[in-house]
């Protein structure tokens, strides 16, 4: 789930429950138009509902929750966004030891997260923004953005934040060593 303000200063909160008691997850980056926070829905138990809370300096502002890109695997995939679109997330399994370089090109400006989580600890499987293992978003208007990591055996989420445009997203071993 993610949170985009023109202004500025956004902050998103994941609540298990409607009053919003039960805190799994937030994030407040500052110095960022886009916040987010990730589920792993590979380990947790799945509540029947998630309650986001989202603030913004900019008043109203775009707010989106995305489950269903589906999986990165050995093939590119193509994510078309238009300018209300904030977040696209998908799973990809990094097997262990294998370096790994996870990128996004497009016309627009585009930012990647990798949230790692731990089947065993479940303090990992309700991530913010800031918790991401491994992030980029420097590059800018049609820069390639990408996060070189090494796999660890396991499904992992991988976020992509839309601050503008079209991508492809892509999964490929480093030749680096």
């Amino acid at each position: 789930m993610a949170v985009r303000s023109e202004g500025g200063k956004p902050s998103a909160s994941l609540y298990a429950d409607e009053a919003n008691e039960t805190l799994l997850a937030s994030s407040n980056v500052r110095g960022t138009k886009t916040d987010c926070v990730a589920v792993d829905f590979n380990h947790p138990p799945t509540p029947g509902a998630y309650h986001p809370k989202v603030r913004s300096k900019a008043g109203d502002s775009p707010v989106e929750l995305d489950n269903d890109l589906g999986i990165l695997g050995d093939e590119p995939i193509a994510v078309a966004m238009t300018e209300s679109d904030v977040v696209i997330s998908t799973d990809v399994f990094l097997e262990v030891g294998v370096d790994y370089v996870l990128s996004v090109k497009g016309a627009g400006d585009a930012a990647l997260f990798l949230m790692l989580s731990d089947a065993a600890d479940s303090s990992t499987w309700y991530q913010g923004r800031k918790d991401a293992a491994a992030s980029a978003d420097a590059k800018g208007a049609s820069g390639r953005e990408k996060i070189t990591v090494i796999g660890t055996g396991d499904w992992h989420g991988l976020i992509l934040i839309n601050n503008s445009g079209s991508y492809t997203v892509k999964k490929t071993e480093s030749t680096v060593s």
